[in-house]
């Protein structure tokens, strides 16, 4: 089973993920818990700062029915991207 992890929402890679993705997608993001695991855990637990990010509905992901839309990844991607560039200033 995957452990779960917590970051605050004031952290820094916090508030940076949720600035860029605001900026990128044009519209205000929000925090949440997922009621899903992801790998993050593994790196939060070794206290490296994690975030989740991603695209898709929360009510499939990790099932069967796992499907994304195809214009959700692409700006997923640019969320990254841009992510990526910001952190390595």
């Amino acid at each position: 089973m995957t452990p779960p992890f917590y970051t605050e929402p004031n952290a820094p890679i916090a508030q940076m993920t949720r600035r860029v993705a605001d900026r990128v997608l044009q519209k205000t993001s929000k925090f949440k818990v997922w009621s899903f695991a992801t790998d993050g855990s593994y790196f939060a637990n070794q206290g490296i700062p994690t975030v989740g990010f991603g695209p898709g509905e929360e009510r499939f992901a990790h099932s069967p029915l796992d499907n994304v839309r195809v214009d959700d990844l692409v700006a997923s991607a640019k969320v990254y991207a841009a992510l990526a560039a910001e952190f390595c200033q």
